[in-house]
């Protein structure tokens, strides 16, 4: 099992990856979108048809609540199952299988209409689910198969948008055609068959990836699977942190769903058409967000959006409270927990799909499918609770989602401080300065390296770390940590303090432990901020810190702080400048220098300190 397992992953490691601009990923994105599209059509046409034919109004609520448990409740019982095939098979042909697998769906649908028959609509609707959850892992699994690593912010961010964008759609298609084939509802089902069949079509197109093995027995008891992926990741707090967040947000999206209902009727006195606008709007935010986090991610996977989104979310959320009387304001606030939706998902997704342990990434999604629709059931349990039991105004609902986002936050930022760190270089990196990047893919993906940096100002940890998807441990001079009240920052980056340029076993050794921990190790040679004409006065010695850790060199030059409000030199001389609006940076990475080839090539590292280019 072992020997198969690593000729597995060493089949994967030699996979030339396709990128976000190949076919493949377009017919992934189609495939995603037809799907979603699908599910939200035919869904609609259930509640609908239930609605207008089979109910007193006294309990048609109840019919479209148990459509929905239906329809949710496979991700529930099958999602771990579903994730150990994504593993232990080729995600493309798991993706394939369940195209198919939705065309049956939609054929016994298509009975199930033209027979009118309830049960066997509900049963389809479950099978549908099903289907759902059978895709859901080897979709989302197949990301960073298929994508580059530096591209897997932006894949997330373009198939989040597909996918709402597909959801809206999807729900006004499948009203529109229940609605024109009212008197013969089976041919409203006839057009999600075809749909079904264009998204079979479209998974062929779909990125060949080779199989990534799987280590672990199938498991009948989804109880004891989920116990077990649970402990298996129990020393893998990062990744437990980040399923927590991810399924947090899952709980506040459907919790603001559910309660938009309620909202509408109780506080706005609008009919269900207003409700449909408002859940499209909702849905447009999160679509926009995601895209826009894919955009601004870039190459990285930004964790600084997290926080950003979570703070914007429950601002707007609180605006619920008493925007009730305005529809334009209500829609607005609902735009904008969207967008700040989209902005806090996708790097937590692209987080569990890069981190993943090796051929268990189907196994960790299928995880994820299983905690984050438990807590979408446990919203409407809440929902229930605060408004019908303790007996609060679905505008008070809203506060109090509001209130538990923002110590969900705080909580989750005490536990990882990079999510806080990651908002700070965000910032410094969009709006007080305007960095250009060159040469970041010099920085290697995992694993230690040593940066090799000229020294300007005090900001020039946070922007090299802004710069790159490595959290870079910078060896300071304590003299900065203890006199620039920027302690709570550099305590955060885990900086090594260094008291003498000689740098002393115990210093050393710190920097050794922390390389061996994988960590990008920072040093700045010249020990003091020097933006005067002798920079590049060496008093660390690079060519024996190299060789003491045993890491290539990566040499960084910073250009544009000299005068900068964060620069001593600046301050002294009176020449000084507040960091200003996009004020422009510069950083760039040079090519990496070989541990034992350092002394060799000493000049070369000189040349590029001072003037950011090898001759």
């Amino acid at each position: 099992m072992e020997e198969n397992l690593s000729k597995n992953s060493s089949e994967a490691s030699e996979f030339k990856k396709s990128g976000i601009y190949s076919k493949e990923f377009l017919a992934l994105n189609i495939t995603q979108f037809l799907g979603a599209f699908n599910d939200n059509g035919f869904k609609i046409s259930v509640s609908l048809f239930l609605m207008s034919r089979l109910m007193s109004q006294s309990n048609d609520s109840f019919y479209v609540a148990l459509a929905t448990a239906l329809f949710i409740l496979p991700f529930i019982l099958f999602s771990t199952h579903c994730g150990y095939f994504a593993d232990k098979y080729s995600k493309r042909s798991v993706i394939i299988f369940a195209k198919y697998l939705e065309i049956a769906v939609m054929v016994l649908g298509l009975f199930a209409f033209y027979l009118e028959n309830v049960p066997f609509l509900f049963i389809c609707l479950f099978l549908m689910g099903a289907q759902s959850t059978v895709f859901g892992p080897a979709k989302y699994g197949i990301l960073p198969e298929s994508v580059p690593p530096q591209e897997l912010s932006r894949a997330n961010g373009y198939m989040e948008l597909a996918t709402f964008i597909s959801i809206i759609l999807g729900t006004v298609f499948g009203s529109f055609v229940f609605t024109y084939f009212k008197s013969a509802p089976y041919m409203a089902s006839l057009t999600f068959v075809f749909i079904a069949a264009l998204g079979a079509a479209s998974s062929h197109f779909v990125a060949r990836v080779p199989v990534v093995g799987v280590s672990r027995q199938f498991r009948i008891n989804f109880i004891a699977d989920v116990a077990g992926d649970f402990k298996r990741i129990s020393g893998e707090r990062s990744i437990l942190l980040v399923i927590a967040a991810i399924t947090y947000f899952w709980f506040v999206a459907a919790a603001v769903q559910n309660n938009i209902l309620v909202y509408s009727k109780e506080m706005m006195k609008v009919d269900e058409s207003a409700v449909g606008i408002m859940l499209a709007v909702l849905s447009i935010g999160i679509g926009i967000g995601s895209g826009l986090a894919g955009k601004l991610s870039g190459e990285m996977i930004e964790f600084g959006l997290v926080p950003l989104g979570a703070i914007i979310m429950s601002a707007f959320l609180f605006v619920l409270q008493f925007s009730y009387a305005s529809m334009p304001l209500t829609c607005a606030a609902l735009f904008m927990i969207g967008l700040a939706g989209g902005l806090f998902i996708v790097p937590l997704d692209s987080y569990v799909q890069q981190k993943a342990p090796g051929g268990e990434t189907g196994r960790i999604l299928g995880l994820v499918n299983f905690t984050a629709n438990s807590f979408i059931v446990f919203s409407s349990l809440c929902i229930y609770v605060w408004h019908d039991l303790m007996r609060l105004t679905s505008a008070n609902v809203f506060t109090i989602v509001s209130i538990l986002t923002i110590a969900a936050t705080a909580f989750i930022i005490k536990l990882l401080p990079d999510f806080l760190l990651r908002l700070v270089f965000f910032m410094l990196a969009n709006f007080v300065y305007r960095i250009k990047v060159s040469g970041e893919s010099r920085i290697p993906f995992d694993g230690a390296a040593l940066i090799v940096s000229n020294h300007v100002s005090l900001a020039d940890s946070f922007l090299i770390n802004a710069a790159t998807n490595r959290h870079i441990r910078f060896m300071l001079n304590r003299h900065y940590y203890d006199n620039y009240n920027l302690k709570t920052l550099f305590k955060l980056m885990k900086v090594i303090l260094i008291k003498e340029p000689c740098l002393s076993e115990g210093e050393i050794a710190a920097a050794r432990a922390a390389a061996n921990e994988g960590h990008v190790i920072g040093v700045y040679p010249e020990f003091v901020t020097n933006a005067g004409e002798n920079a590049g006065e060496f008093k660390i010695d690079p060519v024996r810190l190299s060789g003491e850790l045993n890491l290539d060199i990566i040499p960084v030059r910073i250009e544009g702080m000299k005068s900068s409000y964060f620069s001593p030199a600046a301050r002294e001389s009176k020449k000084l400048k507040l960091p200003g609006i996009f004020r422009k940076v510069n950083i760039v990475f040079g090519p990496a220098l070989k541990a034992g080839e350092v002394k060799e090539n000493f000049e070369k590292l000189i040349e590029f300190y001072k003037t950011g280019r090898y001759e």
